[in-house]
């Protein structure tokens, strides 16, 4: 998978500023990926219940959104890998590049772990946490491409990759999803096939500062509405097609 409309020198100014803070870590990857997190309990027979949390995912650095579904564990698995990585990269000459780029898997704030069963306190601060961890990961994987594309025949170069294959298994897009990455890729920003939205009935506007996602059967919503109709249904609230992901459309 390509990313192509940029250079790596693109994501450079990012690290050019110390981090104070775990908030200010999370705004900087918010400000890219938006991640809106709905939990749900999921009960199997001769197996305790477990929390379930879905993430609606929406990429402004691929102009791309898809659904994503992950238990904590998985999550948390995911950053003990990252972190091994980094500090694996923080030893080894020449890494300099990829290790600033996976500081921030440790940095930033993860809920712990319990050993009780989850309650309301224990959902509600995962809810949080681990949507601002998907948006980072969301980060890394664009930022490591961009090394990836570089073309460098180094140690640092074969690590990157081994980041972008293990993001990208995790992150579990839709083929149709990919598609649109490939396309968002290659062209400019397209438009909503739309003017309005029909959840709410408003014309989408730039002055309203919300963003607009079109699902892959073509039918367009503003994130703000479709995300409340995702936590209840993951279905297209026109056609009831799966709502597995899109494109997020242009609208100045």
């Amino acid at each position: 998978m390509t990313l192509g409309k940029d250079s790596f020198n693109t994501v450079e100014p990012s690290f050019s500023v110390p981090v104070n803070s775990a908030s200010t870590e999370n705004k900087r990857f918010n400000a890219c990926v938006d991640v809106h997190t709905a939990t749900s309990i999921v009960s199997q027979v001769g197996n305790a219940p477990f929390t379930l949390y879905t993430f609606t995912v929406a990429c402004k650095l691929t102009n791309t959104w898809w659904i994503l579904q992950k238990r904590y564990s998985q999550v948390y698995k995911l950053r003990k890998t990252l972190c091994t990585s980094w500090f694996e990269c923080k030893l080894t000459s020449g890494m300099k590049s990829l290790t600033i780029l996976l500081d921030h898997a440790h940095k930033i704030h993860f809920p712990r772990r319990h050993l009780s069963l989850d309650d309301k306190k224990i959902v509600h601060e995962r809810k949080e946490g681990l949507g601002d961890y998907i948006a980072y990961v969301v980060w890394l994987r664009h930022a490591c491409q961009l090394l990836v594309n570089a073309n460098r025949n180094d140690q640092c170069h074969a690590k990157a990759h081994e980041i972008v294959s293990l993001t990208t298994k995790f992150m579990e897009q839709p083929a149709a999803v990919e598609e649109e990455e490939e396309i968002s890729n290659s062209t400019d920003q397209r438009k909503p096939t739309e003017d309005e939205c029909a959840i709410c009935m408003s014309n989408y506007d730039p002055a309203d500062n919300d963003t607009i996602l079109e699902l892959t059967c073509g039918h367009s919503f503003h994130e703000s509405c479709l995300v409340k109709w995702l936590d209840n249904k993951q279905t297209c609230p026109l056609c009831r097609n799966e709502a597995l992901g899109g494109f997020i459309a242009a609208i100045n």
